[in-house]
């Protein structure tokens, strides 16, 4: 998917591409005019079209035709996540984007180290953008404000809620696939690398956040959220299978 580019809606019958999209298209991929391109809005809109005009900082876009694509997961899903630390995040968010999570929440715990400020927030939607680009992805994961753990755990929820703790039984994960694939979404949350402190995860028990466990040893920040993803992900197309058979 390599002519594939971002563009925010609305778009109309000629498209303007400008700043980085245009720079990739110009001087990394050397396209010219009667290339086509493919166009996505992140609101699961694809826009098939070619290049009418390139100058040195823009591209013209014709656009032909448009078509509602979906490539969202059966079952919805929503991570709460302590953020690590530095490049680690950027690993984290693009692959959390290419497994079809639709909402990160930075998770803000008793041993968070990391406290995402409002400024980061331009970053990491480029981030999105450019997973959603490459993965084929029509609709952008969004991102929320980051919120206490406290607060977390008492917000309204549809669906199973689940908190990663490597102390809880084994057969957790089998429990948490089978809910999932009769859920239309699913809640996770996820804390830091010293983990959710006893205190937190009796709080997250008494407020209906089943335990579970994503391995036998214990896993980086990152690496957990990507195991629930793939986790979610598989038991809703196990789900959708079972269904078809």
């Amino acid at each position: 998917m390599a002519n594939r580019f971002f563009v925010k809606p609305p778009v109309a019958d000629r498209c303007l591409i400008t700043g980085e999209s245009a720079h990739h298209m110009i001087n990394v991929m050397r396209m010219k005019a009667g290339d086509s391109v493919t166009l996505f809005d992140g609101t699961n809109r694809e826009y098939q079209g070619s290049i009418t005009e390139l100058d040195r900082k823009s591209v013209t876009i014709s656009i032909q035709s448009v078509n509602e694509v979906s490539r969202e997961p059966e079952v919805r899903s929503t991570l709460a996540v302590a953020f690590p630390k530095g490049d680690r995040q950027k690993f984290m968010i693009e692959k959390l984007v290419e497994l079809g999570v639709n909402k990160l929440v930075p998770l803000l715990t008793e041993r968070s180290v990391v406290k995402i400020q409002p400024r980061s927030m331009e970053k990491i939607e480029r981030w999105i953008e450019e997973a959603s680009k490459q993965s084929g992805r029509n609709q952008l994961m969004q991102v929320e404000p980051a919120v206490s753990f406290k607060d977390w755990i008492q917000r309204p929820t549809e669906g199973p809620r689940f908190l990663a703790d490597p102390r809880a039984p084994q057969a957790s994960v089998t429990d948490a696939a089978r809910r999932a694939q009769t859920a239309k979404s699913v809640s996770l949350s996820i804390g830091p690398e010293g983990g959710f402190t006893s205190q937190e995860i009796e709080d997250a028990g008494r407020a209906g956040w089943a335990p579970l466990r994503l391995g036998t040893t214990t896993l980086r920040i990152e690496t957990a959220a990507i195991a629930a993803a793939s986790l979610f992900s598989i038991a809703g197309s196990l789900a959708v299978n079972g269904q078809n058979d």
